[in-house]
């Protein structure tokens, strides 16, 4: 068994769900407001997407822009963060190879964005990150695979299936925001010269 400590963290758990982008937190970024971070995500996406096209493609980039803007504000048309993910699927809105490529370049800064403004905005998201600093933080995913990008599990024996980028990203912000650490003192020990 792992000694490592585990927050496991998820949209339906009690403790840390404020961590979720499917948390009922206002979340503002590039000065648009939107319901929850995953409408954030997903509006983003397509803002970032129309950016390819100049006047030339002018269509195209005005049906990007006119989806992004369904995912703005209370009164968005998808009024869930469960339905701003499937507005925001493969399978929805059909996005062509260059944007698909730009997001995935994109997409990391996005959510970067959307934990500092959730940080800086919301105590309670400082709270829980202040608590469980010296905590794995782990976004729940109970049907995780090796391949699940933002999510995770823990087995019984305490390894992690699953990539638990939007874990590793709330890390990342909790060791910046909270500023520099005094690093522990390194032994004076040998190094060994297995390698």
């Amino acid at each position: 068994m792992s000694d490592v400590k585990y927050f496991k963290f998820s949209t339906k758990g009690k403790k840390g769900q404020v961590l979720s982008n499917f948390s009922k937190l206002n979340v503002t970024i590039d000065e648009i407001t939107y319901k929850t971070g995953e409408h954030a995500f997903h509006g983003s996406k397509y803002f970032s997407s129309s950016k390819l096209y100049d006047v030339s493609k002018k269509k195209r980039r005005q049906i990007l822009i006119d989806y992004a803007k369904k995912f703005i504000g209370e009164e968005t048309e998808f009024l869930t963060a469960l339905d701003a993910k499937k507005a925001g699927s493969k399978t929805k809105f059909k996005m062509k190879d260059a944007e698909i490529e730009l997001w995935k370049s994109k997409s990391i800064d996005t959510q970067k964005m959307i934990n500092k403004y959730k940080y800086e905005t919301y105590p309670e998201v400082r709270d829980i990150l202040e608590k469980y600093s010296d905590h794995v933080l782990v976004n729940s995913d109970n049907r995780a695979k090796d391949e699940t990008i933002w999510g995770a599990k823990i087995t019984k024996e305490g390894d992690m299936i699953g990539q638990n980028l939007l874990g590793k990203m709330w890390e990342e912000t909790r060791d910046e925001m909270s500023g520099p650490t005094t690093p522990e003192p390194t032994p004076d020990v040998e190094p060994s010269s297995k390698v």
